[in-house]
């Protein structure tokens, strides 16, 4: 096996190959052998992981003809820039697929998804569409669990998603008496609204369509609508950008902490289509939306497939599957040979830390 001198830092090992060893051979073999890695070759006992150069020293590693090891990292070399140039194409899709859905809301409430003018709609402030509104109970985290036995799941602004939808997950459980129950617990159509958050997070929203025995916290403001209001359209209007703009405008921030107080909320003006162009709407919303949800989905698919394929390449290198071996190659073991002379005829190093990679 090739002699590789180790150069040990704190941090770093630098690897030197012999003049028979192909560097991104060598490279590629250490890539493949990742996990190998580091499993066998940790310390133990440390709470930093880090490389025994002991124990990297015996690792061995397939060696093949010098010129098919330029020929595995040649071929290599070209397969994994196409790998990249997939992993980087592929990353720009998410930011595509969210100006796509900002797009739809804007478009939403332009009246430009069903082609009925906004000039037709009425214009009506938020507090003449509520039928009633409430901030909710307040519970210290002294009196929340991680158990959920016995308790009622704690909605809090961080279930309330960033961008559309809420999340049930890392809930926490509250005690709640049947008379809070009554008052607080949420309701399919509710419009939840994060009143205090960091800035850019505050004015997050949702409609709740959720189970029952939910009951929310006090960073969070429940808005009941009237007959000829659908929640969601009113969700669509605020999440759109022109929503967002608004919203911008009324925020109260300090240093760490913002806030949009209800008083303020309740004032603004939405442009307003009757309840049937309200459905349309909503409806076409819907639809849009599980299109970018699917295409997303196949997106996380393609994502994991490429991640894999660079194991699978290298993989199959070291299988010698991915060059064709040439009979006219120098033998292995003839290469071994040579590199076990110059090994033995070469001087021990007199400083430093060397050790060589069999």
């Amino acid at each position: 096996m090739a002699k590789v001198e180790v150069t040990v830092n704190q941090d770093i090992k630098v690897a030197k190959p012999s003049d028979n060893v192909d560097p991104g051979f060598l490279l590629y073999a250490l890539r493949a052998l990742g996990q190998t890695v580091l499993q066998t070759c940790s310390k133990a006992g440390t709470t930093v992981q880090s490389i025994d150069t002991e124990t990297l020293e015996a690792l061995r590693i397939p060696l093949p003809p010098l010129a098919e090891q330029q020929r595995i990292a040649q071929k290599l070399d070209a397969l994994l820039a196409q790998v990249d140039t997939l992993k980087a194409r592929i990353d720009t899709i998410p930011a595509l697929i969210k100006r796509f859905r900002s797009a739809v809301l804007s478009a939403a409430i332009n009246g430009e998804l069903t082609g009925e003018k906004p000039c037709c709609w009425d214009a009506v402030a938020l507090e003449d569409l509520v039928e009633n509104s409430l901030v909710g109970v307040v519970r210290s985290a002294d009196e929340q669990s991680e158990q959920l036995d016995g308790r009622h799941p704690y909605l809090k602004m961080n279930n309330i998603n960033q961008d559309w939808g809420f999340n049930t997950e890392k809930m926490v459980g509250v005690r709640a008496t049947k008379d809070e129950m009554r008052r607080y617990e949420l309701e399919r159509g509710d419009w939840l609204f994060n009143t205090r958050n960091s800035v850019e997070l505050v004015g997050k929203s949702c409609v709740w369509n959720g189970p029952q025995g939910f009951v929310f916290n006090n960073n969070i403001l429940r808005i009941r609508f009237v007959a000829d209001a659908l929640p969601e359209y009113v969700e669509i209007w605020f999440r759109s950008p022109q929503g967002r703009a608004r919203l911008n405008k009324i925020k109260s921030a300090t240093t760490s902490v913002a806030a949009i107080y209800q008083k303020a909320l309740m004032k603004e003006v939405l442009t307003f289509p009757a309840i049937s162009q309200q459905r349309e709407i909503v409806q076409r919303v819907e639809q849009l939306f599980a299109f970018s949800d699917q295409l997303e989905a196949r997106i996380f698919v393609a994502r994991q497939r490429i991640e894999s394929l660079t194991q699978s390449l290298l993989a199959k290198a070291f299988r010698g599957e991915l060059v064709p071996q040439d009979p006219n190659d120098e033998p292995a073991s003839v290469l071994l040979e040579r590199i076990r002379a110059q090994r033995a005829a070469a001087p021990k190093p007199k400083r430093g830390r060397k050790v060589a990679v069999n």
